[in-house]
């Protein structure tokens, strides 16, 4: 390979480069979790099996006891701790544990903005 086209390689490189990188930010990676209905969700919790639900608007990871992680939904109306709390489910330190996360900066949003 000479000089010229090494040169005209190092441009299509970089652009390669670059639609990697933005396909890795603007495309959600799969995830191994699960998908349950927040029904589910709420049955194994009222069975004892839910140790920590991990809220991100209406996203839901629930972790059980014995290390398993699911995904699951709930509506933008309801809340997580009014949901658990009709139903009697402990939470806090006597019960599950609920982390409510803010939406989080997206570098994507950030970059496009």
């Amino acid at each position: 390979m000479n000089r010229a086209q090494g040169a005209n390689l190092i441009p299509w490189l970089l652009i390669g480069g670059t639609v990697l990188f933005l396909a890795f930010i603007f495309f959600p990676r799969p995830s191994n979790a699960m998908d349950l209905e927040i029904t589910e969700v709420i049955r194994l919790a009222e069975a004892g099996e839910v140790a920590k639900i991990e809220v991100r608007e209406d996203k839901l990871k629930v972790i059980t006891k014995n290390g398993e992680t699911f995904n699951s939904r709930k509506e933008s109306s309801d809340s997580v701790l009014e949901l658990l709390g009709a139903r009697g489910i402990a939470t806090g330190s006597e019960g599950i544990m609920v982390d409510v996360k803010g939406k989080g900066v997206s570098f994507g949003g950030t970059f496009l903005s």
